[in-house]
C-alpha cells in the first residue's frame, strides 16, 4: 500500500494504484485484530471509494473557557482522531511532551505519545528514549492541538520548546494530523487618493458638499475586486466610520510613492479607479473632525473585496488638512 500511495502522490488519476490500496486497506482491515486501526482503514477505504464523506472535525472554533478547563484525556482523544491514518501506517515514532505548569498538581506532567502503524498510544509517563522532547505549558499545547495557535509561531514565540531535535522534527510530527491553525487574515495594503488631483487635501469643515476619495487601481491591483459597500473612511481613536454616498469607475489619478500626508496632483495613469464621495457633513460630525481644525490628519479607508474574491480586507490612508 505504501507504493501505491507513492505512486498517487505523483499521479493522484492512477486508477491502478488506486485500486491496488483500496484492496490492500480491505486485507489490512480483514487481518487486523485492533478495533480501531480496523475502522481507521474500513473508513478510508469508503472515503476512497466515494461511499462516505469525513469531515474534519473544526476544534478551533471552540469556545475558549472549555479548552481551558478540557481534560488531558479529551485533548489526546482528539489528537487521536485526527491521526492521519496512510500518512502515519509506517510510522514508528515515541515523543515526550512536558506540561510545566502541571509540574506541582495531581495531574501527570509527563506523556509518552507514541505513533505507530496508524494508531496514537499516549501514556502518563516519562519515555525512555524519545525522537525528542516538546515543552510547553499545557494551555499552550491545546490550542496547538486544536488549531488556535500554529506550531511555528509557538516554538518562534519560546512557548514551546523541542529538545533533542530540529524544530522542523516537530513540526514533521505534526503533519501526521489533521490539525487546521488559523492564521490572521491579513489586510491588503491599498493607494488611496484623497481629493485627486490636489495637493495638499484641504477640508472646509462648514461645507454642505462631498468629500471625493479614490482607491487606486494598479498593475497588480483591480478595484472592480472591491466591494464598494464595505468601504469607511475613519480615523485614530474613532470607533466607527462613513460609508461613501456613492462610488463609480474612472482613472483619476497615479499612486504616491512618498510619505504619509505629503503627496502630489498627477491625474490618471492609464488604470482604473474606484472613486467614491462622501458627504462632508457626515464626516465632519462622526469623524469629529471640529476637533482638529487647522490639523493636517491621516484618514483610514477601510473595506474588503467581493465574497466571490476572497472577501479579504483592504486597508489604505492619505491625509487632509481641516481648515479652521
Amino acid at each position: 500500500m505504501i507504493l501505491a500511495d507513492d505512486v498517487l502522490l505523483l499521479n493522484p488519476e492512477h486508477a491502478g494504484a488506486r485500486t491496488i490500496k483500496n484492496a490492500a486497506m480491505i486485507s489490512l482491515a480483514e487481518e487486523t485484530y485492533n478495533a480501531q486501526t480496523r475502522n481507521y482503514l474500513l473508513s478510508e477505504y469508503l472515503e476512497e471509494t466515494g461511499q462516505i464523506t469525513i469531515p474534519i472535525p473544526t476544534f478551533k472554533i471552540m469556545d475558549e473557557n472549555l479548552v481551558v478547563y478540557m481534560p488531558m484525556d479529551t485533548l489526546f482523544g482528539i489528537m487521536a482522531v485526527s491521526l492521519n491514518s496512510s500518512k502515519s501506517l509506517d510510522k514508528d515514532i515515541v515523543v515526550g511532551l512536558h506540561l510545566t505548569d502541571l509540574t506541582s498538581t495531581t495531574e501527570p506532567a509527563d506523556y509518552n505519545m507514541h505513533v505507530r502503524r496508524g494508531i496514537l498510544e499516549v501514556q502518563p509517563q516519562i519515555p525512555d528514549n524519545p525522537e525528542f522532547t516538546v515543552t510547553a505549558e499545557s494551555l499552550v499545547w491545546k490550542h496547538v492541538v486544536i488549531g488556535k495557535l500554529d506550531p511555528q509561531d509557538a516554538v518562534s514565540g519560546g512557548d514551546i520548546v523541542i529538545a533533542d531535535a530540529d524544530p522542523q522534527e516537530f513540526y514533521n510530527f505534526l503533519a501526521l494530523f489533521n490539525l487546521c491553525y488559523a492564521k490572521p487574515i491579513e489586510e491588503i495594503p491599498v493607494y488611496v487618493d484623497i481629493k485627486p488631483c490636489f495637493c495638499p487635501n484641504p477640508l472646509n469643515p462648514k461645507s454642505q458638499g462631498v468629500l471625493s476619495v479614490a482607491v487606486l487601481g494598479t498593475e497588480d491591483f483591480d478595484v472592480t475586486t472591491i466591494d464598494p459597500s464595505t468601504i469607511q473612511l475613519t480615523r485614530e481613536g474613532i470607533e466607527e466610520g462613513v460609508a461613501p454616498i456613492r462610488w463609480s469607475y474612472e482613472d483619476v489619478a497615479t499612486p504616491f510613492e512618498g510619505e504619509l500626508c505629503d503627496c502630489h496632483d498627477l491625474g490618471g495613469d492609464g488604470f482604473t479607479d474606484l472613486t467614491l464621495e462622501f458627504d462632508t457633513q457626515g464626516l465632519v460630525s462622526n469623524l469629529k473632525l471640529d476637533e482638529v481644525a487647522g490639523e493636517t490628519i491621516a484618514l483610514t479607508l477601510i473595506g474588503s473585496l467581493k465574497e466571490e474574491e476572497g472577501g479579504t480586507p483592504i486597508e489604505g490612508e492619505d491625509c487632509i488638512w481641516v481648515l479652521k
